[in-house]
């Protein structure tokens, strides 16, 4: 498979607010070095031994369960991804086989696409069946953690660290940055990479050749000799010495002052470290602490933080949920008690239970259908701010792209009703003040048959014998929308003469489906067509395919497992239809024979027909396939009284069974199994 790889943006939010901005995909210097020390395996080598040692002490021995966290999304997306998680791995109790199974469907279902760069949490990935590298990292991880399998997303650099990547790219960042998950299994952390298609390996010299670690889930391992100038380790949370600190150019930083950003809420403690006289108060499990005189730098603990001392005077912060490693929540809802936070990137909103626990969202944003609303108490957490006015009067206002839009309406209780699609931001400020306080950030969803969507650019198609997926557009009040980013197509009945359908499926702004059909007709006379040499290329190991194929002149269908004797039928006049079904390559026998007589031929399960067959006259051509009695999925056998040849013919569909059904053929039933996809 051919792997693409384009330009990205990750965000990670840090404990205390700290924003650290990893960007972009692997593309690879075409030079190479004479003098070794100026390959970027010098570092790479150091950088891998860290990251390993770092996954085992924090991932392993002390958080175990940090690696088993969801952290993204609403409640509901996550029991979608649970539910989902489970109909793949139905019937696998191996770790291996588990882990294996989920990378597999990774691979089969979501598809790459630059455009789709902030596609990033789980719920986006399979809402809209295409990412870039760090939506395909979050899903996979997201799959494993659900199935109780420890796993973490790494962001760094891909690139032969060997023979193309020096040390001063990396330190430049003229690289693109690239995602990937280390997966915790037999006792041992693999990389698995689903874009590169790199199916876990332990292999420590092919890791530090081709890859290099910038952030483990937001924090950097430290190692002997760090280049403190990087980009992305002049100042940065490490975890150095066993401990979880932040750094500035190498140093614990002192006498630096803590600052809150009034006029965007975000709260932003620097520095967590030794000279400064601080106490933050967080919550967990062991209830409500005081925590003061950090060590050496050392940041909080898990929890809750709720407030902290700055100058002498105790500051209230929005509740910020922090993790074992520092980071904090974003992109997601949690609960504190009975009251549900909305997290985002700088910010976290309180909602209504009630609300939390039924809604979804993606890309971050929580989603609101048209008609629906919402109530925001947007002073709840920032009224302190406000202490010496009395009574403030808040005006709201929604923004997309800092412009002023109408996708909804806020009245002065702070209800947002949601009035046509489209992305926006609520912002509420206090009257006489420039800047908004708290801010809510929506996607405004409509279903395409609500707002009147068409599909155009259905043409007729001349049948081919291979799937036929004509491009089209799909337009609402006269603007085409964005495939993968605001619809999603899928073709049924799309290989075989007849009517073919195209469905549309709304994402992002847009919900529901649409539809619309168009004809295969047959090729022009005398023009051939082929199996093509690349037939089988799908199709599972231990399995094989079946060709259907047709004879215009006596109407009779017929079915082989090789490309060659169904081109020699195409020559002599046959049409190739197409994929029958999908056959084991062993179990019950499906017996082939044929009549000399007539041209016809039969095939059936049972040996009795069989015999009766040879007796009357009919040649045994042997087994022609097998029934796939396991996985089940009917070939149904239908029986034409009105003609002598061609008098019985097999499908997978049912919609076929009952239109031959309903011209006078007679149902015989399941006359045997295919594999079921």
């Amino acid at each position: 498979m051919k792997k693409v790889v384009y330009r990205f943006l990750i965000t990670i939010s840090l404990i205390l607010g700290l924003t650290i901005t990893a960007i972009t995909f692997p593309v690879f210097s075409t030079h190479s070095y004479a003098n070794e020390d100026q390959s970027a395996i010098t570092i790479t080598e150091k950088s891998t031994e860290a990251v390993l040692n770092y996954l085992n002490e924090v991932y392993t021995e002390k958080f175990p369960n940090l690696g088993l966290e969801l952290r993204y999304d609403s409640p509901t997306d996550k029991e979608d991804l649970h539910k989902l998680r489970e109909e793949i791995t139905y019937g696998l109790s191996d770790d291996k086989e588990i882990t294996e199974a989920l990378y597999d469907w990774i691979l089969d279902n979501i598809e790459y696409d630059s455009m789709c760069t902030f596609v990033d949490t789980p719920a986006s990935v399979l809402h809209h069946k295409a990412a870039v590298c760090y939506g395909f990292a979050n899903l996979f991880q997201a799959f494993l953690r659900d199935s109780g399998i420890p796993a973490v997303v790494c962001c760094g650099f891909r690139g032969d660290m060997v023979d193309y990547v020096s040390v001063e790219e990396i330190r430049h960042e003229q690289l693109k940055g690239h995602a990937w998950v280390y997966v915790y299994l037999n006792n041992q952390w693999y990389l698995y990479d689903p874009l590169w298609d790199i199916k876990g390996t332990t292999d420590v010299s092919f890791i530090s050749k081709w890859y290099f670690t910038e952030y483990v889930e937001g924090i950097v391992p430290h190692y002997e000799g760090i280049d403190y100038q990087m980009p992305y380790t002049k100042e940065a949370f490490f975890y150095k010495d066993g401990k979880f600190m932040y750094l500035y150019e190498g140093n614990v930083v002192q006498n630096r002052e803590y600052s809150l950003d009034i006029n965007s809420i975000e709260f932003r403690a620097y520095s967590c470290c030794e000279g400064n006289r601080s106490s933050f108060r967080i919550e967990n499990e062991e209830g409500i602490k005081e925590l003061s005189d950090y060590d050496d730098g050392e940041l909080l603990a898990s929890g809750w933080l709720l407030s902290t001392w700055i100058n002498g005077e105790r500051v209230y912060v929005p509740h910020q949920y922090l993790f074992d490693n520092g980071i904090k929540a974003v992109n997601t809802i949690v609960f504190r008690g009975d009251q549900a936070y909305y997290c985002m990137y700088d910010v976290i909103e309180p909602i209504s239970s009630e609300f939390a626990k039924t809604c979804r969202m993606d890309m971050g944003r929580i989603i609101l259908h048209v008609g629906h609303s919402i109530t925001w108490d947007a002073l709840q957490l920032h009224s302190y701010i406000y202490n010496n006015i009395a009574d403030p009067q808040i005006v709201y206002s929604a923004k997309s792209d800092g412009q002023d839009v109408d996708y909804v309406t806020i009245d002065d209780n702070g209800v947002i009703e949601a009035i046509k699609p489209g992305y926006v931001t609520v912002n509420a400020k206090v009257v006489g003040e420039e800047v908004p306080f708290a801010w809510f950030d929506l996607i405004v969803e409509d279903d395409l048959n609500n707002v009147g969507a068409e599909i155009k650019g259905l043409t007729e198609q001349k049948y081919t014998g291979e799937k036929i997926e004509p491009q089209i557009q799909v337009y609402v009040n006269g603007k085409e929308l964005v495939k993968n980013g605001e619809y999603l197509v899928k073709y049924e009945n799309n290989t075989q003469v007849g009517t073919a359908k195209v469905t549309v499926m709304g994402v992002g702004v847009y919900s529901g489906e649409i539809s619309a059909e168009f004809k295969i007709i047959p090729p022009d006379n005398g023009e051939k067509v082929f199996i093509p040499a690349d037939a089988k290329k799908d199709v599972p190991e231990d399995y094989d395919m079946l060709f259907r194929m047709y004879n215009p002149n006596t109407g009779e269908h017929f079915y082989t497992t090789s490309r060659t004797e169904g081109n020699t039928l195409v020559d002599a006049g046959w049409t190739y239809e197409g994929e029958g079904w999908i056959a084991p390559k062993g179990g019950k026998p499906v017996y082939r024979l044929y009549n000399s007589n007539t041209g016809d031929h039969h095939y059936t399960m049972s040996e009795r027909e069989k015999n009766k067959l040879v007796e009357l006259g009919w040649v045994d051509e042997k087994v022609g396939w097998y029934s796939d009695e396991e996985n089940g999925k009917p070939l149904y056998r239908l029986y034409n009284p009105n003609t002598l040849v061609g008098q019985h013919h097999y499908t997978t569909s049912k919609r076929e069974r009952d239109r031959l059904i309903s011209a006078g053929w007679n149902d015989e039933g399941i006359a045997w199994y295919g594999y079921a996809e």
